[in-house]
């Protein structure tokens, strides 16, 4: 799920820490202090499928989305059948959906071993397959970025 243009734009920017956290902390001790139940596992069979390398990536892609309120259900369905998919494509370490703090906007981060695998992906009959669904519950454009980690001398 990654748009199929290539803006010039500056990313986006802000924090990665969220002042919810905290609460949200709280939320899992329970109202008791005590541990709260905790989600199940993804069974064997889908961690196996989806596996994460632990190398760095390369490249990271950063895309902006803005899902018709009406088809966010859609949306989500789409992202939940085809991530697998995605980060098991030659050369992705990984992907995941982010919601930003408007009505029906998301974002995909996605990290790859290099940007050659990016562009394989975005030119495989797997894109082809997955982007006009996904498009078609978008009410504005996608925005896209592709950065690199930058090494920081020290």
């Amino acid at each position: 799920m990654h748009a199929d243009s290539h803006p010039t734009a500056e990313a986006p920017t802000g924090s990665s820490r969220s002042p919810q956290r905290g609460k949200d902390r709280a939320r899992e001790r329970g109202a008791e202090g005590t541990p709260a139940p905790q989600r199940a596992a993804p069974s064997q069979e889908t961690a196996a499928r989806c596996t994460v390398p632990s190398a760095p990536a390369a490249c990271v892609r950063w895309v902006q989305l803005t899902v018709d309120p009406a088809q966010r259900d859609a949306f989500l369905h789409l992202f939940n059948t085809y991530q697998c998919r995605i980060q098991n494509f030659p050369g992705c370490r990984s992907v995941e959906l982010l919601e930003g703090p408007e009505t029906g906007q998301f974002f995909t981060l996605s990290r790859w071993s290099a940007e050659s695998d990016l562009e394989n992906y975005r030119t495989s009959p797997l894109f082809a397959e997955i982007w006009p669904p996904v498009k078609a519950t978008f009410s504005a454009p996608a925005r896209a970025w592709t950065v690199r980690p930058v090494a920081i001398p020290a």
